[in-house]
């Protein structure tokens, strides 16, 4: 039985503006919203939570539910605000929010009743029961940026389309060189390791410690072995996202995101303590129950 940590990684949400705010035409936007839910279930996401607002949020839970006729495997969660929250929509919009009600494999009420802390609340809740938010945001203040922002705080990945201005760097998003804390933190390699996977550092094999290849196989727990490959091929061999986008058919900027996606989650701090790359200040009350299923998953490697 999957524990709720190993479900939130293949869960993905959704926020945005109401059609009102936004600039693009609505066909543009959910052609963008159904090429990275595409991406997503490539990546291995299966449930996507929607907020149920009007724009974004029904526009993708429509793409779910139409993708779903043709995987089974896909499953739609409606975090709705309270019950009756679209009782003041105009007819159209409340009968897509009734079809898609219907459609949904799980209805969450964020609360009994409205209050002025729902919208938030329910965005909260989306988030934290999520490692990916797809955003569509126009830079404007709105609960779309608190989200977004929210997410950045609490290590979500992000894909932000529209026309976004920068938003404020997330608390624990220093990837700074640290100092070294203890001796065997003095490896010849670099302190962020991590990053050499995305930077242009690259790393011989000289660098890396004879058992790393095997910890990071265990540690990041890849289902594609195609990951694992692109990994190695930037530790080891050094290779650049084009060359590897040629040697396995796929562009650079999808390399790209396939490996954020999975630095992102080497960054969790019982896997980086696992894999002791030198990152200081991992929290000791982390949980000790992850790291000792990485290790004994390493030990059956």
């Amino acid at each position: 039985m999957p524990t709720e940590q190993e479900k939130r990684l293949q869960r993905c949400c959704f926020t945005g503006q109401r059609p009102e705010k936004l600039t693009e035409a609505p066909e543009a936007v959910q052609q963008w919203l159904k090429e990275q839910i595409e991406n997503a279930i490539d990546d291995g996401y299966v449930t996507f939570i929607t907020g149920m607002a009007m724009g974004v949020d029904i526009w993708a839970g429509e793409i779910i539910v139409a993708l779903r006729d043709a995987n089974p495997q896909l499953h739609l969660i409606a975090a709705v605000p309270w019950p009756g929250f679209s009782s003041k929509w105009n007819i159209e919009w409340s009968r897509r929010y009734e079809a898609l009600l219907k459609n949904a494999d799980l209805v969450k009420y964020i609360s009994r009743t409205y209050d002025p802390e729902v919208f938030h609340s329910r965005n909260v809740w989306m988030v934290d029961h999520s490692a990916r938010l797809i955003a569509y945001y126009n830079g404007a203040s709105s609960g779309a940026r608190d989200t977004i922002e929210y997410a950045q705080t609490r290590g979500v990945e992000l894909v932000v389309g529209g026309e976004q201005s920068p938003v404020r760097e997330p608390i624990a998003a220093d990837t700074s060189t640290p100092t070294p804390n203890t001796a065997d933190e003095l490896r010849p390699y670099p302190l962020n390791l991590l990053d050499a996977v995305m930077g242009a550092v690259v790393v011989s094999a000289a660098d890396i410690p004879s058992d790393f290849n095997k910890r990071l196989m265990v540690a990041s727990i890849i289902k594609e072995d195609r990951m694992y490959d692109f990994l190695l091929a930037r530790f080891c061999d050094g290779k650049t996202l084009q060359a590897i986008g040629d040697e396995f058919g796929i562009s650079r900027e999808r390399v790209r995101q396939l490996l954020e996606k999975y630095v992102k989650r080497l960054r969790n701090p019982d896997i980086l303590r696992f894999l002791n790359c030198g990152i200081k200040d991992i929290p000791e009350k982390s949980s000790r129950a992850m790291v000792e299923r990485l290790e004994s998953r390493y030990k059956e490697k």
